[in-house]
């Protein structure tokens, strides 16, 4: 995906700012002149054999009314490079949200990913700065070609000579380009890591165990150990960047000296007057900023051609990238039951060396309730993220109403699934929109809702904000929040309904409550139930066990009983548990 500088989008609402920053240069530019002219007139009124007090106020008086005047160009030049630049950052993050639009979760959820997408970030900063000094250059080079016009006229060779020597600064700058590059580049998990632990002292979620655990100091110090690595890095970056720009100083301290000799041995010949000299040498220093300008800029169109590769490759492979997104996708017509079969699955995620799953079969009826059970990382959550599209599959191996899910469109496939993960979102909205995630919320939705499932909604206003990020609002518990979002997948009204471990943060008798709930009135919905509690098996039509990325065994609750194996000890094993602490629950 080719993202170029020259996209209007950038600079949509900000072509007015743009065409009032290149007049106010224009204009700023004929200042610079005419103050130079009056400079000029000003020195040689009072080193004239003959010098006059009213002449001389006559140009100070004309000099202070052009430095006024240079003084509110310069205002207005601020003001509107500073709401050109706010419009085209807000252009750039919508075009980068817009662009960052991965249909699937594989490669998201890495490190990689993370340090990739800050390198992405500093490369849309790098548009955002080259977009907004555009002008600055279009000013420098008018600058310059007045000021070696007013020089040429009087000394024709000396504005060649004052560009020859400055033009080694863009082998510089184009250097600096390159190593500030890869310093940003070899810097970022360093950076992530000190922004990530910093976090941990700072986040209210993690406070709570901070104090308990008294973990301040542990946390504190390696965040300070790694500061020190991040500035050690960054130092030595700045260390070398000093010493070439000393270097550029000393270079350019030579420069401007060999040109004010040029002018001096002009002054000493009676060719110029001390009022050109001082006005020359003026024009000289300016040329020498104007040029300083350019060879920011250069450097920044270097950045740019770098990380314009970088931003390519990052919408490359994290929007577009996978298999599935580089093909054309018919709108399908998926009618009638909504039946899954998967046939000799396996699945490996890109940063584990072993497989999450292994030769998986299975074959699921529309609206079966199915409850999927096994020991940690036994690849349960894994599965039913592939089968709700989250993950890429080789063709072949899940089929959606004996569709390849691969041939779907993965927006029209999410629009069959809801689900609720462990690790579900506290968006800080509104009750209603934290339920509906739109502006436009169908009450009468959430009134069935509350209807069928009157335990699942807290009972507040719907209007209420909820968490802690904004004033008013208001912090839930963790089981209002895990209801909010088992009511948030029931909204969606789906196809298919994945809840993993969607109720582990509520009471026995609420999840009992809701899952008979969920079979009875959602009787024509395909439900899968990750769970670690085997008491509420016997619900479901099949139960499947899972362990170490194998299904073990498959079938209804009776019949995994009688079969007498992993299934019917992890069962007794937890039955035995809670008949051991029931009397002991009687009593509190």
């Amino acid at each position: 995906m080719k993202f170029s500088v020259f996209n209007k989008k950038i600079y949509e609402n900000a072509i007015v700012c743009f065409m009032v920053l290149i007049s106010i240069g224009i204009f700023t530019s004929l200042l610079s002149t005419g103050q130079i002219q009056v400079t000029k007139y000003l020195t040689d009124s009072i080193v004239s054999a003959s010098p006059s007090i009213h002449s001389a106020i006559r140009w100070v008086s004309m000099l202070f009314i052009l430095l006024l005047c240079g003084t509110f160009f310069k205002g207005l030049n601020l003001f509107y490079q500073e709401k050109a630049r706010i419009q085209i950052n807000y252009n750039l993050d919508k075009i980068f949200l817009e662009k960052n639009n991965p249909k699937k979760i594989t490669k998201i959820e890495t490190p990689k990913y993370q340090n990739d997408l800050n390198i992405a970030r500093y490369g849309f900063n790098s548009i955002s700065s080259l977009s907004l000094t555009f002008i600055q250059l279009i000013n420098a080079v008018l600058s310059m070609m007045v000021y070696s016009a007013i020089i040429f006229n009087k000394i024709w060779f000396l504005p060649f000579i004052v560009l020859l020597l400055n033009s080694p600064k863009l082998l510089y700058e184009s250097t600096i380009a390159v190593k500030e590059f890869h310093y940003i580049e070899n810097t970022t998990e360093i950076s992530r890591e000190r922004s990530v632990l910093q976090n941990l002292l700072l986040s209210p979620s993690a406070i709570k165990e901070v104090l308990i655990f008294t973990m301040k100091p542990f946390i504190f110090n390696r965040w300070n150990a790694v500061y020190k690595r991040e500035n050690t890095e960054s130092l030595k970056f700045k260390k070398q960047e000093s010493l070439k720009r000393t270097g550029l100083g000393i270079y350019s301290n030579t420069t401007l000296a060999i040109n004010q000799s040029i002018l001096i041995y002009f002054v000493v010949q009676k060719i110029i007057t001390i009022g050109d000299y001082v006005s020359l040498l003026s024009a000289v220093t300016m040329i020498e900023t104007s040029f300083y300008g350019i060879s920011s800029y250069y450097r920044q169109i270097k950045q740019y051609k770098i990380t314009m590769s970088k931003l390519s490759t990052f919408f490359t492979e994290y929007s577009v990238g996978d298999q599935q997104d580089n093909v054309s996708f018919a709108q399908r017509q998926i009618d009638g039951a909504k039946d899954i079969q998967i046939t000799d699955l396996t699945f490996q995620y890109s940063e584990h060396q072993e497989k999450a799953l292994q030769h998986i079969h299975l074959n699921i009826k529309s609206g079966e309730k199915i409850a999927v059970v096994g020991g940690n990382g036994s690849g349960k959550s894994t599965l039913v993220k592939l089968l709700c599209g989250l993950h890429s599959v080789d063709k072949n191996t899940i089929f959606f109403n004996g569709i390849d899910i691969t041939e779907i469109h993965p927006e029209q496939y999410f629009s069959y699934f809801s689900i609720v993960t462990q690790d579900f979102i506290k968006y800080p909205f509104s009750l209603k929109e934290n339920i509906a995630l739109t502006d436009h919320v169908n009450l009468e939705k959430i009134g069935s809702i509350k209807e069928n499932y009157p335990f699942l909604l807290p009972n507040i206003d719907l209007d209420t904000l909820l968490g802690y990020e904004y004033t008013g609002s208001r912090q839930l518990s963790g089981g209002q929040w895990q209801k909010i979002a088992l009511a948030r997948a029931l909204y969606k009204n789906s196809d298919v309904l994945i809840l993993d471990e969607a109720t582990s943060a509520l009471d026995p008798e609420s999840e009992y409550g809701l899952i008979d709930n969920l079979i009875q009135h959602e009787s024509d919905k395909t439900i899968f139930f990750v769970t670690h509690r085997l008491n509420l098996c016997p619900l479901f039509d099949r139960i499947i066990v899972m362990k170490d990325g194998h299904i073990l065994e498959n079938g209804p609750h009776h019949q995994l009983l009688q079969l007498k194996g992993n299934y019917y000890k992890m069962y007794n094993s937890q039955q035995i548990k809670e008949e051991k602490y029931e009397p002991v629950r009687a009593t509190v």
